[in-house]
């Protein structure tokens, strides 16, 4: 009887392993950068003046201080999780510098009529998510809402330009005002982090912790068939090794969306943990190396801890 029990428990062990396994690795299956890095139009929305015009603009706010915006467009998102998905996708190609942690990613999913911006790093205090939700809603929104796509990222990546090469001290010959004439400062900051975020963040820990919590009960119910009053004694070990290492291989893996809308250490390039975890994000710098000249860029090993804003429905 103890036996078939032990047997099934870890039948349903398995399942819920591989559960477990499709929520952290759902989003692995990334696009790869396109060879300028810095735009992946998929959906084909942006003009071939915008994209060279965004290069060229990455080109030297990359020389001058290490950051990197970078645009994608597609037509759907897995799960419409497009939160997720950018986080993913940021700590794969390492957008930024892997010293600042200073990349950005707009990401604009058009047939789910939804968009997402997220930061590295090394930016969050100067670049929160209630300043990313403002200038998504005053330069993107308005012409993304039209289908005016092209329109729409030219005027956001310029804001978000202007704020980078603020926060460093970089002069620009950039003008830019929103619809009521105002300027974009960049010592502009506002910490509210809107519900929306939190409310992504909280759903997916919900769903780790429920997971996590059946599994307790089940090691529970079904290893008490090894706690026999006679025995060798030594059976129970292997189990034990195993219960131990799974449950802390789950714990590392969401652990590193614990790092969410918490300040960043030490200022800019912040803590070297936090981002791995989810879709092989990498914790700070290696692979790519950030090319600054020529016809082909790539990122410059930044990561990224999640959050940001998206689209205000």
């Amino acid at each position: 009887m103890n036996r078939k029990r032990i047997f099934i428990g870890r039948i349903l062990l398995a399942v819920f392993a591989l559960a477990l396994m499709s929520l952290t690795v759902g989003a692995v299956d990334l696009p790869e950068p396109s060879k300028s890095f810095y735009v992946l139009d998929q959906s084909d929305v942006i003009d071939s003046g915008t994209e060279d015009y965004i290069v060229s603009k990455n080109a030297e706010l990359y020389k001058e201080t290490g950051a990197q915006i970078v645009v994608v467009t597609q037509d759907f998102v897995p799960d419409g999780d497009l939160e997720l998905y950018a986080y993913n996708l940021f700590n794969k190609w390492g957008v930024g510098s892997s010293i600042e942690n200073n990349g950005i990613l707009l990401l604009l999913s058009i047939g789910d009529d939804d968009y997402w911006c997220t930061e590295g790093k090394g930016l969050e205090k100067n670049l929160t998510s209630g300043t990313i939700g403002d200038i998504l809603a005053d330069y993107l929104e308005p012409d993304f809402a039209s289908q005016d796509y092209d329109a729409g990222v030219r005027k956001v990546f310029d804001a978000l330009y202007e704020k980078v090469a603020g926060i460093y001290g970089m002069k620009t010959e950039t003008t830019l005002s929103s619809s009521d004439g105002s300027w974009i400062r960049p010592e502009t900051t506002n910490d509210g982090s809107y519900d929306y975020v939190q409310n992504t963040a909280e759903r997916r820990s919900g769903r780790m912790l429920t997971i996590l919590i059946i599994v307790i009960i089940l090691f529970i119910l079904f290893g008490r068939g090894n706690n026999r009053p006679r025995g060798g004694g030594g059976g129970g070990g292997g189990r034990g090794f195993f219960t131990g290492m799974f449950l802390g291989s789950m714990m590392g893996r969401n652990s590193g969306r614990g790092w969410r809308n918490s300040p960043p250490r030490g200022g800019f390039g912040g803590s070297g943990r936090g981002s791995g975890g989810f879709g092989g994000g990498r914790s700070s710098g290696g692979g790519f190396g950030g090319g600054r000249s020529g016809g082909s860029h790539s990122g410059g090993g930044g990561s990224s801890r999640g959050g940001g804003a998206g689209r205000r429905h």
